[in-house]
């Protein structure tokens, strides 16, 4: 995959080649044209959520740095790679 320029202009959403599950409380996702399985963290879980909706990168790290501590460039940093691993993994679009 080459690499993402994120703009604000770039919206994400689930994949409808994407499942989910909650299993003992851990989401878990499925492609179905891989057949791989996914685990989220809660975080990921978080996001996987607002992913309901179209959101863009900034907006999804927003939501993130209101609803968790810590350090906001980190939160950044780490959000932008689950949307890059997402986006690889084909469970959402871009």
């Amino acid at each position: 995959m080459k690499n993402v320029v994120f703009s604000n202009d770039l919206m994400f959403v689930r994949s409808k080649d994407s499942m989910e599950a909650d299993i003992s409380g851990e989401t878990v996702l499925m492609s179905i044209e891989s057949a791989q399985c996914y685990s989220l963290d809660p975080v990921g879980a978080f996001v996987w959520k607002l992913l309901q909706q179209p959101a863009n990168l900034a907006e999804l790290q927003q939501k993130c740095r209101e609803e968790y501590a810590g350090d906001p460039a980190q939160i950044d940093a780490d959000v932008e790679q689950l949307v890059t691993d997402l986006l690889r993994e084909k469970l959402i679009a871009g």
